[in-house]
């Protein structure tokens, strides 16, 4: 795509995999974004950090809804 004004160009590259242990649901997940110089890395790791931190209670909740296979 053409750069444009007012448009800032970033990266964003996400992984998950999740496999069943017995009883137990390992997941593995890692991201990286690239907003291009635009955005300071330290805030951005803070900003991480705290999305992570309030999305991971939910995200169990809805784990444990899920029947085990025996």
């Amino acid at each position: 795509m053409p750069e444009r004004e007012g448009i800032i160009r970033m990266e964003f590259f996400k992984a998950s995999m999740c496999e069943q242990k017995g009883k137990d649901i390992h997941i593995t997940e890692f991201s990286n974004m690239d907003m291009k110089g635009y955005f300071p890395v330290r805030l951005m790791n803070m900003m991480m950090g705290s999305m992570v931190s309030k999305m991971m209670p939910k995200m169990y909740e809805k784990v444990k809804a899920f029947p085990i296979a025996a």
